[in-house]
């Protein structure tokens, strides 16, 4: 597939998660078509769990041109959840 490459993820169990932001940006960035993205997504290594079966639905099912048209906004918020201090606990 065009443009495969090896990445990082923080553990096994966000693989899943991982996973679907990376497929996203597979389709939505870097033009691969979403048969493309889901077969990495099922059978590239980085460990899919099969019973989520909503993420290829998810990936399917989007709307690339209303993510592409909301990332092309000049103005786009960057929106981050505020840090909160944990000191420890």
């Amino acid at each position: 597939m065009p443009g495969t490459f090896r990445r990082a993820r923080s553990c096994q169990q966000g693989a899943d998660r991982s996973g679907v932001v990376i497929a996203a940006y597979r389709v939505v960035i870097q033009d691969w078509t979403k048969d493309e993205a889901i077969a990495e997504l099922k059978k590239g290594g980085y460990g899919f769990h099969w019973y989520y079966l909503n993420i290829p639905a998810f990936i399917r099912n989007m709307d690339v041109a209303k993510f592409r048209a909301r990332l092309a906004e000049p103005d786009l918020p960057l929106r981050l959840p505020a840090a909160q201090p944990s000191f420890g606990r």
